[in-house]
């Protein structure tokens, strides 16, 4: 899998799952023009590579390597409501990429 797939697998999983369960919010994504919408909550979505391991021997171009990432989601909300709904909402954004594989990538959510 390219980098370039993995990230359209990573929003695509993200937009899928994060508007079943918030039909009225809105996403950017990285590198997307746009100001706060009107709506009640939104969230911002990017990916990052963090570095890669190779894991396999032999010629250049046979060698295998495993490659990491970071997926940052910032929940926003409008203000003077409280925390409490942009902290639930952080919960369902970790919870689409907790332990999950998406066609052969693996996203592990790390607290530290």
């Amino acid at each position: 899998m390219t980098l370039d797939e993995a990230v359209e697998t990573i929003y695509r999983e993200f937009s899928t799952t994060w508007m079943a369960a918030n039909p009225t919010s809105k996403i950017f994504f990285d590198n997307e023009a746009g100001s706060p919408p009107e709506c009640r909550v939104w969230a911002r979505t990017i990916v990052r590579e963090t570095g890669s391991k190779q894991h396999s021997l032999g010629a250049t171009g046979g060698r295998r390597f495993r490659r990491s990432g970071l997926i940052i989601t910032q929940i926003f909300t409008k203000l003077d409501i409280g925390v409490r709904d942009a902290l639930q909402k952080a919960e369902q954004a970790r919870s689409i990429f907790e332990a999950v594989d998406f066609g052969g990538t693996l996203n592990t959510y790390n607290t530290t």
